[in-house]
């Protein structure tokens, strides 16, 4: 009788999505498995249409440059389009100043 020998492969924790909500729901996440998770979320479209806290701490990480827009195109509960990383970038560089004034006199009339 020959005895095979077989390796198992190291297996790594998944990233479990509820697990993660409750953890951050109750006693708080390290930044790390925060920004894990609300980048998993704004992915996913899940961040806007979970409650209302998700989709403002999902801004203000968008706002503050910790996460990234998702990267494919994603609705929030309301079916209003979340911008993606690309038109985010086609848009900022349009914005982008050209060098001319903007800002027209404006004439006050007495």
């Amino acid at each position: 009788m020959v005895r095979r020998i077989v390796k198992r492969k190291s297996i790594k924790k998944k990233f479990n999505l509820v697990d993660e909500i409750i953890a951050f729901e109750t006693e708080g996440l390290p930044p790390a498995r925060g920004k894990r998770l609300f980048q998993r979320l704004v992915d996913t479209g899940q961040a806007f249409q979970l409650q209302g806290r998700f989709g403002r701490q999902a801004s203000a990480m968008i706002k503050a440059g910790v996460i990234k827009l998702p990267k494919k195109t994603t609705f929030d509960a309301f079916g209003n389009r979340i911008m993606t990383r690309e038109e985010f970038a086609r848009r900022k560089k349009k914005r982008r100043w050209n060098g001319k004034s903007n800002n027209k006199k404006i004439k006050i009339i007495n």
